[in-house]
């Protein structure tokens, strides 16, 4: 298998059409004005952005140290987006491994990284999740005293 010097998908064209994906995304109505579920949507969807392009930044960090290096097993963008992705998720197959200092350092970088970002996602998802039970029993008290009123006349404010 043979390596090149040059980067792969590192070209300006690349990177235009990542900046108008991200821009297209960020001004779609129910990101910018949803209802109660946008801000935590907005919030899941900013870390997923954020994670993917820490992914390859670090995955292409990994690659640019690791390539040319004797007894690495990391010799191509394929190897090393598996890599990554394997990381970040703290799956680790340990099929690939970075063998010099800086490729490790990126390696604890995703793993951490992989915890915080479950943390988050997670807090967003139940934020949502209390949100709509706020909701709910909101909608349920104010239905409720009404009905009450006029089941028990007795009970009535005066």
């Amino acid at each position: 298998m043979t390596t090149s010097a040059t980067v792969p998908h590192s070209d300006r064209a690349a990177a235009r059409w990542r900046v108008l994906i991200v821009t297209y995304l960020w001004r779609l109505p129910f990101f910018r004005d949803g209802g109660a579920r946008a801000k935590p949507t907005r919030n899941v969807l900013a870390v997923s952005i954020a994670s993917l392009l820490y992914v390859y930044t670090a995955s292409l960090g990994v690659y640019l140290v690791e390539h040319n290096t004797a007894g690495a097993n990391i010799v191509s963008m394929g190897d090393v987006l598996w890599w990554g992705f394997t990381t970040i998720t703290t799956v680790g197959y340990g099929d690939f491994t970075p063998v010099t200092v800086a490729g490790r350092a990126l390696a604890v970088s995703l793993v951490v990284s992989g915890v915080l970002i479950v943390g988050f996602v997670s807090e967003a998802i139940m934020s949502a999740i209390r949100e709509d039970a706020r909701t709910i029993a909101a909608k349920l008290t104010a239905k409720v005293p009404g009905e009450l009123d006029a089941a028990h006349p007795e009970r009535a404010p005066h």
